[in-house]
């Protein structure tokens, strides 16, 4: 039988997906600690306790996003902005 999860602990999830998001958009440089973070919240998010296929669904979620940048720039998507962003590349 399948386990039916109540909305605190998909909530509780579902908030430690927004701290992370918050503060990977919030600390845009320098380039983040993944690990640290991850550490430092860990007892307050209790993702460990997230089913399985919660968690696979996460990563693969991440891990689409970050394809989808590589391909971007594999594609040269941004390489205009180049200048814009890393100015002493473009000397």
């Amino acid at each position: 039988m399948d386990h039916v999860y109540t909305a605190a602990e998909v909530d509780r999830w579902t908030a430690a997906a927004d701290l992370f998001f918050e503060r990977a958009i919030r600390d845009f440089d320098p380039p983040l600690d993944v690990e640290g973070i991850v550490g430092m919240w860990m007892d307050t998010w209790r993702y460990e306790e997230a089913p399985i296929h919660v968690l696979t669904m996460a990563n693969r979620l991440v891990h689409a996003g970050y394809v989808l940048a590589l391909k971007d720039v594999a594609h040269g998507t941004y390489d205009n902005e180049l200048s814009v962003w890393r100015p002493e590349l473009c000397g």
